[in-house]
């Protein structure tokens, strides 16, 4: 029984998002001089996770669900600070001039951006960009008419098909999947500005928020996934899916466990 080889280029995407993702935030807090405190792939369940450890006072943390990735600066929140009754320090989110704090948050969303064209140079390198531009506009397209139901499974499949059968489907996918980072970059900021309520509440309902979202895109491929495959055939893709994020993950944290020290990392 084998597996759709497609379900390892979502695998490998996927952890390329997550870690490009906090790579990003972690160089430019460097950039602005912010001190980095934990370095997050995936969701811990039960509090537990699969890899934990401290390197340059930062926190490594390797969670077992492969759907989000996160950074934490020192001081994002005053809320927080007055909490754990802390002053502002120079080195914190909060102790950096407006001008830093809002070229931290405009610039990995600008490289990410750099990054899903990049990734459209190499769906086809036979192709002009400005025809790769048009087949990953036609692959977004696809998904998301799949999504809002304008077209049914059938016909997001046969797209689907005639697109990453000459065309390079691993970064079609890496390319939707940053773009997807994109719009939670830029819409997570407006929904917790609009709110404008203390931070309990706005974590809370953008946290709500992206599990609706997410939850509704995984039912919709979960039903596009069910259609092309048997329960066993699904179980295996599941078992490879996941052993390949946890094998990806685990051998580049211990790369970063056990990189020589130096002045920058």
């Amino acid at each position: 029984m084998g597996v759709d080889i497609t379900v390892l280029y979502v695998a490998v995407a996927v952890i390329c998002n997550l870690f490009l993702s906090n790579i990003l935030y972690s160089i430019y807090a460097k950039v602005f001089g912010m001190r980095l405190e934990s370095f997050e792939i995936s969701t811990k369940i039960f509090g537990k996770h699969l890899m934990y450890f401290k390197r340059s006072n930062i926190r490594y943390i390797l969670g077992y669900l492969p759907v989000n990735a996160s950074v934490r600066i020192a001081g994002m929140s005053k809320d927080e600070l007055e909490f754990e009754n802390r002053e502002i320090e120079d080195d914190m989110y909060l102790g950096k001039p407006i001008s830093s704090r809002i070229m931290f948050r405009i610039l990995p969303i600008i490289t990410t951006i750099i990054l899903v064209f990049v990734c459209m140079v190499f769906i086809n390198l036979d192709n002009t960009f400005i025809d790769n531009f048009h087949i990953a506009k036609t692959a977004v397209l696809n998904m998301y008419d799949y999504l809002s139901e304008n077209i049914n499974a059938e016909i997001s499949i046969a797209t689907w098909n005639s697109l990453t059968k000459i065309h390079n489907e691993f970064f079609i996918i890496l390319m939707m999947l940053l773009l997807m980072n994109v719009i939670f970059a830029i819409t997570t900021p407006i929904v917790i500005f609009l709110i404008q309520n203390p931070k309990t509440y706005h974590v809370i309902i953008t946290f709500v928020l992206q599990v609706l979202i997410y939850g509704y895109i995984l039912y919709k491929l979960g039903i596009l996934f069910t259609n092309l495959h048997t329960f066993s055939e699904g179980f295996m893709a599941l078992v490879v899916f996941f052993g390949t994020t946890y094998i990806i993950s685990y051998v580049l944290f211990l790369g970063i466990k056990y990189f020589p020290q130096n002045q920058y990392f």
